[in-house]
């Protein structure tokens, strides 16, 4: 258990370097659209939440290994303890909503609830999007709309994961601040895909949709399993100032995905140091040279000789033809330059 500690702390540690990268990357990229943010936000998540280390040569996370600590006998019991916290306070929302939407009424595109004050998405295997009884027909309209794009996005996968990782690292308090974070970044990544094609009437029209579902705020941000309210006002300034982003700021946020997904989603490669490994050396017995033996000794000595001095008159031969064609290679780039120039 305290192994498992140890490497929750390491993946919080650089977990929390992608965090901080991201959160920079969000304030210089003010005019990228959100999409990008979050995505950012995902490989924060999955940094988080990965159970292997993937190795590159372009990786800027730092190297380093904690030591593992004699933890007292409480403290992993009290960490999980939380987690299992975070998933039964969540199942408990999720029962409660259930139970509120249970006399929902189907409607064409979603569900109809007099017992709800805003709109929401609620479950993750099949999720059903719910809306207050009551609203006109336009809102409806741009209030559906909305929350099927969510849907199309995947942003309950994204927020799934974001969970999870707060679940696991809730001692960590910048994980919190990136959950919040991205809450607010899925909100008006939605909306800036709503509204990308509309003129500024509709756009108006649809921030009097969302002005009318704000209402009583649910808080379901903190369900994983439910998409809510986040901050309305700062979504209808969103969505009355959207400009269309243009291709280069589009593609600073597409280069900060793989700047992040390549340099901080992995880690440091090992150095591959050769071991050279001593073999013990074992004597020989030294035998006396006879009169027999030292005739054909001296002989292929000589011929030993003569084999060198060959070689060697071939290798100083082939260097001077080398060092003449370099020197004649030279000479012509040289030339060329000249006349280039």
């Amino acid at each position: 258990m305290a192994q498992f500690l140890n490497n929750l702390l390491t993946a919080s540690i650089h977990g929390s370097i992608v965090i901080l990268a991201v959160i920079l990357l969000r304030l210089l990229l003010r005019k990228t659209p959100k999409k990008y943010i979050c995505l950012l936000w995902l490989l924060a998540g999955v940094r988080l939440l990965m159970p292997i280390e993937i190795r590159s040569d372009l990786s800027l996370q730092p190297e380093f290994t904690l030591p593992v600590w004699n933890l007292p006998g409480f403290l992993p019991w009290v960490w999980g303890a939380v987690a299992i916290c975070f998933g039964i306070c969540s199942l408990i929302s999720y029962r409660k909503l259930k139970a509120r939407v249970r006399e929902a009424v189907r409607i064409r595109g979603g569900w109809e609830c007099d017992k709800i004050d805003t709109a929401f998405i609620l479950g993750f295997i099949k999720p059903r999007i719910y809306i207050p009884m009551g609203m006109n027909k336009q809102a409806r309209k741009h209030i559906l709309e909305y929350e099927r794009t969510h849907l199309d996005k995947g942003d309950h996968w994204i927020k799934m994961i974001g969970f999870l990782a707060l679940a696991l690292h809730w001692f960590n308090p910048l994980v919190w601040i990136a959950y919040i974070m991205l809450c607010k970044d899925i909100e008006i990544a939605c909306d800036e895909r709503v509204v990308q094609f509309m003129e500024l009437d509709e756009r108006k029209s649809y921030s009097a949709a969302l002005l009318s579902c704000s209402g009583k705020q649910m808080h379901l941000s903190a369900n994983p399993v439910a998409f809510g309210e986040v901050s309305v006002k700062q979504r209808i300034l969103a969505v009355l100032n959207y400009k269309k982003p243009s291709f280069w700021i589009s593609l600073l946020g597409v280069v900060a995905f793989f700047f992040v997904a390549v340099c901080l989603l992995t880690s440091p490669a090992e150095e591959n140091v050769p071991t050279i490994v001593e073999v013990p050396a074992t004597e020989a017995p030294v035998e006396e040279p006879t009169e027999e033996t030292r005739a054909p000794s001296t002989f292929a000595a000589n011929l030993k000789r003569e084999a060198i001095a060959g070689v060697c008159a071939e290798s100083i031969l082939s260097l001077s033809i080398g060092l003449t064609a370099t020197a004649i290679w030279n000479r012509a780039i040289i030339g060329l330059a000249v006349t280039i120039l």
